[in-house]
């Protein structure tokens, strides 16, 4: 399960935007949070810059489950995404300043490469080594790179059945957004 549950309905705000009209050149990278973030830091955060809380979207088979913030920029909108699949919470800005609320958003303490390097050493438990495989995905669709498939190539080789099932999410998973 998710480490952030919503207990709240769903709830259609005036000033919230569907997902689906976010123009793809005006998206964020994703913020993929650390493990001990909780919902309070992302809280304080939000309070601290300025977002707003503009819908909570409980997850369904379509979508999962995310809490959308708008900003005092009109039409820029940061989605806070509780992807249950690959048990990570990430954020995605869109709209006109989604560089500054992504800039915003890495106040958190996140994932990037050299916590995903790490994550994935040969030298890593296999617990670790599947979760950064989970996260790898969402970590490449910012800037793919060419080792990422030599790394999910390796670990479908591997003799372990469920570093091989890692593998086999990872690359065969297309995160929302």
């Amino acid at each position: 399960g998710s480490r952030h549950t919503h207990e709240q309905p769903n709830a259609v705000y005036r000033n919230a935007r569907p997902h689906t009209m976010i123009d793809p050149m005006v998206r964020s990278r994703r913020v993929v949070l650390t493990d001990g973030v909780n919902r309070d830091e992302i809280d304080d955060l939000a309070h601290r810059v300025g977002w707003r809380l503009s819908n909570v979207i409980t997850a369904n088979p379509q979508l999962p489950a995310q809490v959308i913030f708008s900003t005092t920029e009109a039409q820029t909108f940061i989605f806070m995404v509780e992807d249950a699949r690959l048990d990570a919470v990430y954020l995605m800005a869109a709209g006109p300043e989604h560089e500054k609320a992504e800039r915003q958003g890495r106040q958190l303490p996140h994932v990037d490469r050299e916590v995903l390097s790490t994550m994935l050493a040969p030298t890593a438990s296999k617990t670790i080594r599947c979760r950064g495989l989970g996260l790898l995905v969402l970590v490449a669709a910012n800037e793919p790179r060419t080792d990422d498939l030599n790394v999910i190539n390796q670990a479908m080789q591997d003799p372990d059945e469920q570093l091989r099932r890692s593998a086999l999410t990872a690359c065969s998973y297309a995160p929302w957004g």
